[in-house]
């Protein structure tokens, strides 16, 4: 039976970036076992829409900066 984890942002914007070695214990454990099709990956919605909200408000900083 394979295991189920649920992503945060972090995990999944150092996994897709090669930046494993930031990576938790538990995240590292969560993409070994589903690289060795031991586990599933959840990622929630505001997971995959929080980087370009982070984005969008970086540049709203910025336009409004006097």
């Amino acid at each position: 039976m394979s295991e189920g984890y649920v992503l945060d942002t972090n995990a999944l914007l150092f996994y897709a970036g090669d930046q494993f070695q930031k990576l938790g214990p538990t995240a590292k454990r969560a993409f070994s076992a589903f690289e060795h099709g031991r586990g599933y990956l959840v990622v929630p919605a505001p997971v995959v829409a929080r980087p370009d909200h982070l984005r969008a408000l970086r540049a709203m900083a910025f336009s409004y900066a006097a």
